[in-house]
């Protein structure tokens, strides 16, 4: 039963997520459909058109800067490493049905991992 609730919640999170106030089209990671490679080839796609712009007289005046930050991660279950009240606040923020927040909340009251 635990496995087909799972599911169940997955699947309406994901209906909510993917639609029209759900995460950012900017949001890669841990999405279906959307990886990091995307991203990658979002910010190539980015500097070549910058780089072939004419940057001077009568040019299309693109310039661009980027700063990264690199980190060595490795996420093992990162659902179950983020913290779930910031997950609920996000849910609030997208103006998630009130039904899906207290299903969430009832489903992370007194859960612990090992």
């Amino acid at each position: 039963m635990d496995k087909a609730f799972d599911k169940i919640l997955s699947l309406r999170l994901q209906e909510f997520t993917e639609g029209v106030n759900g995460l950012s089209r900017a949001q890669y990671g841990f999405r279906k459909q959307r990886s990091t490679i995307d991203a990658v080839g979002l910010v190539v796609e980015m500097a070549s058109t910058v780089i072939a712009g004419a940057r001077w007289r009568r040019g299309t005046n693109c310039f661009a800067a980027m700063v990264t930050l690199v980190r060595c991660l490795h996420i093992k279950n990162a659902f179950n490493t983020a913290r779930w009240i910031c997950i609920l606040d996000a849910l609030r923020t997208m103006t998630a049905p009130a039904y899906l927040i207290r299903v969430l909340t009832d489903y992370f009251k007194d859960r612990v991992l090992f």
